[in-house]
């Protein structure tokens, strides 16, 4: 492991300082799993797995509007 010196806000500072006590967790921790997330985000491997997390969330809900009626509102709004 490497060390990185970061500089923060005094608001990220006191914010990820509540949060680290909260959870119990250093915030080194919280940090790296930050980074981490938002590696796997712009990384073409994190974001397929991101993809395949997501897979079915939206099967057998019927609160949602037709994907078909979306589209067609957007199509409209677009021209």
């Amino acid at each position: 492991m490497h060390r990185t010196q970061i500089y923060l806000t005094e608001d990220q500072r006191r914010d990820l300082h509540s949060i680290a006590r909260r959870l119990r967790r250093s915030q080194s921790d919280l940090i790296r799993s930050a980074v981490d997330e938002y590696i796997n985000r712009l990384t073409p491997e994190g974001r397929l797995e991101l993809l395949r997390k997501g897979h079915g969330l939206w099967q057998g809900r019927h609160d949602l509007p037709a994907l078909r009626a979306l589209r067609a509102e957007l199509d409209r709004t677009a021209q």
